[in-house]
């Protein structure tokens, strides 16, 4: 058996700032917006190893959640101050004494901002954009090669009725290759 410090409802009802238990201790941080205590502690009467985990319900992200830290020593949660996990579901235990006093007090949270949101949309929206310009480049590239066609006779013309000069010489026939220099004179 083992002491933990205490400031739950039961303890101050109580008079007592401390409690013995078997099995945790534990730390608690949630601010109901209320001006109750944020930060709680106390004993638990068994292992309870999921309490501890801080996995948030995958529904309703947006309310408030606690964050716990559990531990197994005498007095343990005495310097402990549960912190917000930045992504994941993990919680940290960090001596008060090594914080400074502005982080002590007010944990941050980045995992719904809304600006992290906003940097994900606006990614999408980009790279939806870079796609269409692509598709569209590319439709334009294959109409304008088709729409020139070569004339045997007189080369390839465009599409602005423009002779651009022959396609090959393997198209006209050497016979009239041949006739058009001696007509010439070449």
């Amino acid at each position: 058996m083992f002491q933990c410090l205490c400031n739950t409802t039961p303890c101050i009802e109580e008079g007592t700032t401390t409690c013995n238990t078997t099995a945790l201790c534990f730390s608690q941080y949630l601010d109901r917006g209320d001006g109750s205590e944020k930060l709680l502690r106390g004993c638990m009467a068994s292992r309870t190893p999921l309490l501890c985990e801080n996995r948030r319900p995958a529904v309703g992200r947006h309310h408030k959640w606690p964050v716990l830290v559990c531990c197994s020593k005498n007095m343990c949660n005495d310097r402990v101050f549960p912190t917000l996990p930045p992504t994941t579901s993990t919680t940290t235990m960090v001596p008060i004494a090594t914080m400074p006093p502005a982080i002590a007090d007010l944990p941050s949270s980045n995992e719904n901002s809304p600006r992290a949101m906003n940097v994900i949309y606006l990614l999408m929206v980009a790279i939806g954009v870079c796609c269409i310009g692509v598709g569209t480049a590319i439709a334009v590239f294959l109409s304008r090669r088709h729409s020139t066609f070569c004339d045997p006779e007189f080369g390839t013309v465009g599409p602005n009725g423009y002779v651009k000069g022959c396609c090959s010489e393997s198209a006209i026939p050497k016979s009239r290759i041949i006739a058009n220099k001696i007509t010439m004179g070449t």
